[in-house]
């Protein structure tokens, strides 16, 4: 029989050995839970975790988004044998836990999309904000929302459904409750060339360097499904995926799996840790030292 205080126990130690303090109150209820991480700047919830108690075997994962650390876990014990009718009885469930948890997203969605509306229609364009002005970058569009830089988020259907907050030092944040997943926003008009970068910064000199319209994924994660969406819209353009040279690795990877998702061509700086404005910036301030000579 499943002992429910020594399966948490076992999840909260493998939290504890990959650096994570664990929540007070883990819930095995298969569902994502976020939560705040003691040492991280306050108000930030940047951890997260599924815990689920199946026929077979208690399992789930956490992660710490600031380290790209996610870690997937299963129950080192001895574990209860289901009947078939006890297992149909729990597939079941998990059916109608998934329905009603999508039915929860779309409602959070539908609401934050509204909120996104009415900020961005308040907002006022962006002049002279302190992060275009550090990433030597543009506003092509986006605005000032009370000190904020606003990027707007659109889904597949072309709507406003999320927006990217970002401050003069560089902090950023989504719409509370927003759809992230499957969104975009895009620079320029159509050309025959598409890129396809994660953030604004980055997009923004790559669209500024080649005149290509340029499509934002926000994160490595979107940048797949990005690609996709752009392909169903675009069958015949030229698809090129800019991504990221991350010292994780990861920006390359997402980059390498959208470029064949998308049947594009890959494109990634050469320099370690770099992005494509990171790459600009440092073309350019050689440059002026090279002028300066």
């Amino acid at each position: 029989m499943n002992n429910l205080s020594e399966i948490i126990a076992q999840f909260s130690a493998a939290m504890i050995e990959n650096g994570i303090t664990p929540p007070t109150n883990i819930k095995p209820d298969g569902a994502l839970h976020r939560f705040y991480i003691s040492g991280h700047k306050k108000g930030t919830l940047d951890g997260a975790y599924k815990l689920h108690l199946d026929g077979l075997r208690p399992a789930g994962y956490f992660q710490d988004f600031t380290k790209e650390l996610k870690i997937n876990w299963k129950f080192n014990g001895e574990v209860k044998q289901f009947s078939p009718e006890e297992k149909r009885a729990y597939a079941e469930q998990q059916r109608q836990r998934k329905e009603q948890q999508q039915r929860e997203e779309r409602i959070k969605h539908e609401n934050a999309a509204h909120r996104a509306a009415h900020i961005w229609n308040e907002a006022k364009p962006a002049l002279n904000h302190q992060y275009l002005s550090r990433k030597r970058v543009e506003a092509h569009g986006a605005k000032d929302y009370k000190g904020a830089l606003l990027v707007p988020l659109f889904n597949v259907s072309m709507r406003l459904m999320n927006l990217q907050f970002i401050s003069g030092d560089g902090t950023k944040r989504f719409l509370s409750g927003a759809q992230k997943k499957g969104c975009f926003w895009w620079l320029g008009q159509k050309t025959e060339k598409i890129l396809i970068g994660e953030g604004f910064a980055t997009c923004v000199s790559l669209h500024q360097a080649t005149g290509y319209q340029t499509f934002i994924a926000f994160d490595a994660g979107n940048l797949e499904m990005t690609a996709m969406i752009v392909r169903s819209k675009r069958p015949d353009a030229t698809i090129v995926i800019c991504g990221d040279n991350d010292t994780s690795g990861r920006g390359q990877q997402a980059a390498e799996q959208a470029a064949i998702a998308c049947g594009g061509l890959l494109t990634i700086p050469d320099i370690e840790g770099y992005d494509f404005n990171d790459l600009a910036n440092h073309s350019a301030l050689k440059g002026s030292s090279h002028d300066g000579q």
